[in-house]
């Protein structure tokens, strides 16, 4: 066609960081799976009412698709994605019966994981 061309080369990714949600379900949700792409560790925190969202959706599949995430076994915040630079990603199975969101932030992702994502709701209709 007649329009530019464009070429867009991601930069790498490092930690250490911390990322301060407050209270916002959407960024929670969504940039775990990115932090597992960075070379170090994202921090993940937010204010009380945070504490209190579920995240045990995206924590597992992430774990599942073999990230590393302390998080003390809440399944919430605050949490450590312990990003190695890259994630190899593939087949897994999520519960996003409490947010569909858990979704979206992996298919969001799944281009930069070496394997891309293969997603199975596993939970209530």
């Amino acid at each position: 066609g007649s329009g530019e061309a464009w070429r867009v080369i991601p930069a790498v990714l490092r930690g250490p960081a911390t990322i301060d949600v407050g209270n916002a379900g959407t960024v929670m949700r969504f940039l775990p799976p990115v932090a597992t792409l960075a070379d170090g560790p994202v921090r993940f925190d937010g204010d009380p009412r945070s504490y209190e969202r579920p995240l045990n959706g995206v924590i597992d599949a992430l774990r599942a698709l073999g990230a590393r995430i302390d998080d003390d076994s809440r399944g919430a915040l605050p949490l450590t994605v312990q990003g190695g630079g890259a994630l190899d990603g593939g087949p897994v199975g999520i519960d996003a019966s409490s947010s569909s969101q858990f979704v979206s932030a992996l298919l969001l992702s799944a281009p930069r994981f070496n394997q891309g994502v293969e997603v199975r709701h596993t939970g209530a209709t």
